[in-house]
């Protein structure tokens, strides 16, 4: 029972392994896309896919993150 517990855990870890390396996500903007818009949104005009900017200004919690304009 032990033995087939640990080969089925060893068979999951490795399936979720490796689909996590085969399939890659493009995030950002293309490098050569036709891009409208303004400071806080960003138009991809080929797809109409929009990414809006939202700056994190403070961020209370363990490390405070914080980003000072000056």
């Amino acid at each position: 029972m032990k033995l087939l517990s640990a080969v089925l855990l060893i068979l999951v870890a490795a399936v979720s392994g490796f689909s996590q390396v085969t399939t890659q996500v493009a995030t950002g903007t293309p490098p050569f896309a036709s891009l409208g818009g303004g400071p806080f949104d960003t138009l991809n005009l080929g797809n109409l896919n929009v990414h809006f900017s939202i700056p994190v200004i403070h961020k209370a919690g363990r490390n405070c993150l914080a980003r000072r304009s000056g």
